[in-house]
């Protein structure tokens, strides 16, 4: 066998015929995976910079955005994780999962309207969506609406039971 040419100029012609025949889309999606993954191991960090890069490869991506925004749901920046939740929703409307983070976002903005919103969305799309009945009524038991709270809570743990996440 010849032996192996590792001058520079031979590795960058190699490294660009190897990048030449990777499908972006493919790449994109895998980064995506791996952001889903990371998140829910725990790296936080790591997560947020694959999903960008995945949102970038995949020219606007929903999933993507949704996985950021989640990142920022969960570190409190309610603004941050809004906007990206609005993009993803921008790019694909009847996005349950979005739905209902945009309106915990919402909800902890103090805008209530708007969280009530979404949730009647999601609902409206996935009515066996337990976390969409859950986040309801605490934003019901917020606003006051006792009855419709109870009645929200019931039907959130009729369809999860102890599996509920908050």
């Amino acid at each position: 066998a010849e032996p192996l040419n590792l001058d520079p100029p031979s590795l960058a012609a190699a490294t660009r015929d190897v990048e030449s025949r990777i499908d972006e889309r493919a790449h994109g999606r895998a980064l995506r995976r791996a952001a889903k993954v990371l998140s829910w191991a725990g790296k936080d960090e790591e997560a947020s910079r694959l999903a960008e890069q995945a949102d970038a490869m995949l020219g606007g991506d929903a999933e993507s955005l949704f996985i950021i925004g989640s990142l920022q749901l969960s570190r409190g920046d309610d603004e941050k994780a809004a906007a990206l939740f609005e993009r993803a929703l921008a790019l694909e409307p009847d996005y349950v999962r979005a739905h209902v983070n945009l309106g915990i976002a919402l909800a902890r903005l103090r805008r209530n309207d708007e969280a009530r919103a979404h949730y009647d969305r999601a609902l409206a799309l996935e009515p066996h969506h337990a976390n969409a009945w859950y986040a309801s009524g605490i934003l019901r038991r917020r606003m006051g609406d006792l009855t419709g709270a109870i009645a929200d809570f019931e039907r959130a743990l009729s369809l999860a039971g102890k599996h509920l996440v908050q």
